[in-house]
């Protein structure tokens, strides 16, 4: 059964900063009824049908690894950085942008 659970914290509407913990829910099952196709059911009968929309081209997947594979090969440290804070680098890449993070 699929069921995606989303929790996040939104800014209360009419307050200066104060957040709220929020949960988003979605039940295939609840919305779109009970006989609803599995997952893999549908991708399976895709490949029956012949239809190549659902996965990537051979040439997409080496132009993927093509552009990964230079990262995953550098042996760059982590940058470690307090909880609830930024790390430095995203300030500086914001600021390069023209733009800026606010606390």
């Amino acid at each position: 059964e699929l069921t995606i659970d989303i929790s996040m914290n939104l800014k209360e509407p009419n307050t200066s900063w104060k957040s709220k913990p929020v949960r988003f829910r979605f039940n295939q099952a609840e919305t779109f009824g009970a006989n609803t196709p599995e997952a893999y059911e549908q991708i399976v009968r895709k490949i029956l049908q012949g239809d190549k929309s659902l996965f990537p081209s051979m040439r997409e997947i080496n132009e993927s690894w093509r552009i990964v594979a230079p990262m995953l090969e550098e042996d760059l440290p982590m940058e470690v950085y307090p909880v609830r804070t930024l790390p430095r680098f995203a300030s500086e890449l914001a600021k390069s942008n023209g733009y800026k993070w606010f606390s």
